[in-house]
C-alpha cells in the first residue's frame, strides 16, 4: 500500500480480498472497504479465451462486479472481447467506487430518515467517516421548514 501511495499520492481505499475471503474485523484492522464480485468466470482454470468470455457475457448485469486475473494472458484476451460485447449490448463501465457509492446513495434516500431540529442540540459535530456526499435532512417542526446538511 505504501508503494501505490508513493506512485499516486492516493490511500490505498480497497481490497479484493483473496478467495473473497473476509472477516468485518478486518475492516478495522485494514482501514479499507471490502470490494467482492459477483461475476466469477473461473478464468484462472481455463486458457480458452472463447468460454471465458461467453461466461462473462452470459452473466454480467447491471451493478455487476466481474472477478477476472490479470496474471493470465487469456484472461485479459478475454476481458478486453467481453467489455467489446457488453459494450454493444448497452452497458456502460465504472469504477468500483461509483457502483459501492451509487447503491450507498440510493439506499439512503430510499431509507431517508427526517429527524427533528430539536433532536439535535446545537453546535453538535457527529463523527462520520468520509463516504462520498452524505446529507442529512433536518426538519423543524415549529416551523414546518426544512434545511439539509
Amino acid at each position: 500500500n505504501e508503494i501505490i501511495k508513493e506512485i499516486t499520492g492516493e490511500e490505498v481505499q480497497y481490497v479484493r480480498p483473496p478467495y473473497g475471503s473476509w472477516d468485518k474485523s478486518f475492516e478495522s484492522e485494514l482501514n479499507m472497504f471490502p470490494v467482492l464480485w459477483t461475476v466469477d468466470p473461473l478464468d484462472w482454470s481455463s486458457s480458452n479465451v472463447g468460454r471465458i468470455t461467453d461466461k462473462i457475457v452470459k452473466k454480467a448485469g447491471e451493478n455487476d462486479i466481474i472477478l477476472m486475473h490479470d496474471y493470465y494472458d487469456s484472461s485479459v484476451t478475454a476481458a478486453l472481447q467481453a467489455i467489446d460485447e457488453l459494450l454493444e449490448e448497452g452497458y456502460t463501465f465504472v469504477t468500483v467506487e461509483e457502483i459501492l457509492f451509487d447503491f450507498y446513495n440510493q439506499t439512503i434516500e430510499a431509507n431517508q430518515i427526517d429527524l427533528s431540529i430539536a433532536d439535535v442540540p446545537e453546535n453538535e459535530v457527529f463523527p462520520v467517516e468520509e463516504f462520498g456526499e452524505f446529507r442529512i435532512r433536518l426538519v423543524n417542526e415549529d416551523s414546518g421548514g426544512m434545511g439539509e446538511r
